[in-house]
C-alpha cells in the first residue's frame, strides 16, 4: 500500500452471522479475534457447502474488492478503507432482534464507520435496512432481494445488488428517484445484443 494511502481512512462494517464461526471471538458483536485462522480450505469443499461457506465467500468477494481498491493509488487517493465485522446472527428463538442491536451498537460505538455491507435473509435485511436508513448509515445488501426495499422514502439509505424485476427497472427506480434525465451506457463487448 502506498504512503499516500495512509493519510486518511474510513471504515466499514460487515454485518452477518459470524457467530456461525465458533473459533470467532467477539466484544459485543464485533469480532475482535480468530477471522483469519478461519479455515479457507473447508469454506471452499463443495462436499462442505451451505449457508456457512457462502455468507464465508460473499463476505470475502466485498473483502478483495477492497483490498485491491486500497493497493490502487487513483482509487480513493490518500484514503484507506478499513474492515470492522459484526455480528447480527442469533440462534433461532433467542434473538431479541439482534440486528436491530448491531446497528444501534454500530451507530453509538463506531463512529468511524460510513457505511455497512452485509446481511442475508429478507427479514433481517428488511429490519436493519430501517434502522439504519434511521441512523443515516448507507447499507448495501449483497444477496438478499426484497421489493419492499426498493421504496426510497422508506429505506433512502439501502441498496441491494440482486434485484427483483432485472437490473434495468430497478437501475430506472434508482435514476428516477434521483431526478436523472439523460444516461449514457459504455461498453467494451463486441456483441451489440443489449
Amino acid at each position: 500500500m502506498s504512503s499516500s494511502k495512509q493519510a486518511s481512512s474510513v471504515t466499514i462494517a460487515f454485518v452477518g452471522p459470524y457467530r456461525w464461526y465458533p473459533e470467532l471471538e467477539f466484544n459485543g458483536s464485533l469480532v475482535t479475534k480468530g477471522y483469519e485462522q478461519l479455515n479457507i480450505t473447508f469454506m471452499s469443499d463443495m462436499k462442505n457447502w451451505g449457508l456457512k461457506s457462502w455468507w464465508f465467500w460473499n463476505q470475502m468477494g466485498a473483502q478483495f474488492a477492497i483490498e485491491n481498491i486500497n493497493r490502487n493509488p487513483n482509487i480513493l487517493p490518500n484514503t484507506t478503507i478499513k474492515i470492522k465485522r459484526f455480528n447480527d446472527h442469533c440462534k433461532r428463538g433467542d434473538c431479541g432482534g439482534s440486528a436491530m442491536t448491531t446497528a444501534k451498537e454500530i451507530h453509538e460505538n463506531h463512529p468511524d464507520v460510513i457505511a455497512v455491507f452485509g446481511d442475508f435473509f429478507g427479514r433481517t435485511v428488511k429490519s436493519s435496512a430501517g434502522v439504519y436508513s434511521q441512523f443515516q448509515l448507507p447499507f448495501c445488501c449483497g444477496s438478499a432481494a426484497v421489493n419492499a426495499l426498493l421504496d426510497k422514502t422508506r429505506y433512502p439509505f439501502y441498496i441491494q445488488t440482486i434485484t427483483i424485476s432485472g437490473w434495468g427497472k430497478a437501475l430506472f427506480r434508482l435514476l428516477d428517484f434521483w431526478n436523472v434525465k439523460r444516461v449514457a451506457i459504455i461498453s467494451d463487448q463486441a456483441q451489440r445484443k443489449l
